[in-house]
């Protein structure tokens, strides 16, 4: 079942990557003029900034005005709406000043970046005046509990984090397609959607890689279900 879901899924990133290469520069632009005074399909109301230990690390947004994709121990994603760009600019800013300043990468729409201790950050800038947050725990973070018996099943973990890199790499394959979707003339763009296809034969390998070590754990099918599912809606939504 787990193979199957994954296969189509890359099926998927095939199929959303092919039409936005076909789609010629004209057609484009009036696709986008006709769209642009359609309501989101994210339907945003006000929201509470979770109250975890890990939202703690992370300034509060001024508007909270938005949608919690998900939010767990390790990590959440939200949606925050009613943001201009001069607020996502401060925001950024306030991220850096707390710490978050290791590995950065940084651009007009986006800023990716680690603390010390190895938390990771991404904050992008959308259309209709949204700012996207997610921050994850450090990928080998030592267990709270060192006393608790071992089930046996390293492979839980490393599938977690396999499912964190991978939702990451489809946020940013997303993100691509958008910009390819406003200058499709770019060649270094185009450059940049031909790695994706290597990419996407390097994610069916790892998964593959992995399939042995998930044993039959329900919570870390449940989370995989979860996330596949998650990133198929995203890549639904995308337009081209």
């Amino acid at each position: 079942m787990k193979k199957v879901l994954f296969a189509i899924l890359i099926l998927l990133l095939c199929v959303v990557l092919i039409a936005a290469l076909s789609s010629n520069c004209e057609k484009e632009k009036k696709e986008k003029d006709k769209v642009e005074d359609v309501e989101p399909t994210i339907i945003f109301s006000e929201f509470k900034w979770p109250d975890s230990e890990i939202a703690k690390l992370l300034p509060i947004p001024k508007s909270n005005i938005g949608k919690v994709s998900w939010e767990a121990s390790y990590g959440f994603v939200i949606d925050v709406g009613e943001t201009t760009r001069e607020q996502y600019d401060t925001y950024v800013d306030e991220c850096r000043s707390m710490g978050f300043t290791v590995n950065y990468r940084k651009g007009d729409d986006y800023f990716h970046a680690n603390n010390e201790a190895g938390y990771k950050i991404s904050v992008t800038y959308k259309d209709n005046d949204t700012m996207w947050i997610r921050i994850d725990e450090p990928k080998n973070k030592p267990v709270d509990n060192p006393a608790a018996p071992d089930d046996g099943n390293p492979g839980n973990i490393k599938w977690r984090e396999f499912l964190q890199e991978y939702e990451d790499w489809v946020d940013s394959y997303i993100n691509l397609l958008n910009q390819y979707k406003d200058n499709p003339a770019d060649l270094a763009l185009m450059s940049e959607y031909l790695a994706q296809m290597e990419k996407l034969i390097e994610w069916t390998e790892r998964a593959d890689e992995f399939e042995d070590e998930l044993w039959d754990d329900a919570d870390a099918l449940q989370e995989y279900l979860d996330t596949m599912l998650r990133i198929l809606a995203k890549l639904s939504r995308v337009e081209y």
